[in-house]
């Protein structure tokens, strides 16, 4: 069967949406519901520095997730740019935050940053089968005015 240039747009436009759905539960962290999202075998290539787990399953992406929300309250995913085809998402995408929590022993400071970066996500069985990003973690330290060089983040390597 031939896919029309119309129904590829339709099946890109409905994977953004999924997208901004997930989003948008995490945002409040309504975890139950954001797991909906998320194909039993889901797969995370990219750890966030802190976080107790790399994902590899449905509560371990929500783990990730609680575990970030604990420094930060994620306030906006604004893409800056996407693509998207029946079984695919790219994303250069803005997330915004504020700090909300104790950051590697850094107090509250109420301040809202926003950092930009990339993410890839691919779709199977109609839901999120894996996630890989890019994101510029390292600058956070200092959007916040903190002291601490960003090479005391515990970034991990591609390897890990």
């Amino acid at each position: 069967m031939t896919t029309t240039t119309n129904e590829q747009a339709g099946v890109a436009e409905r994977n953004k949406a999924f997208v901004e759905a997930f989003q948008a539960e995490i945002m409040k962290e309504n975890w139950e519901e954001a797991k909906k999202y998320l194909h039993p075998e889901v797969k995370v290539h990219f750890p966030i520095p802190g976080a107790s787990v790399v994902p590899h399953d449905p509560d371990g992406v929500i783990t990730m997730f609680k575990d970030s929300a604990a420094w930060f309250s994620f306030l906006k995913a604004e893409p800056k740019v996407w693509l998207a085809d029946e079984n695919h998402l790219f994303e250069v995408v803005e997330l915004s935050f504020e700090h909300t929590g104790e950051f590697f022993g850094v107090p509250p400071t109420g301040k809202r940053f926003s950092i930009n970066g990339m993410g890839a996500w691919r779709f199977q069985d109609g839901l999120i089968h894996d996630h890989w990003g890019q994101y510029d973690m390292a600058s956070i330290p200092e959007k916040l005015g903190l002291e601490f060089p960003a090479a005391a983040l515990p970034i991990p390597s591609a390897d890990d």
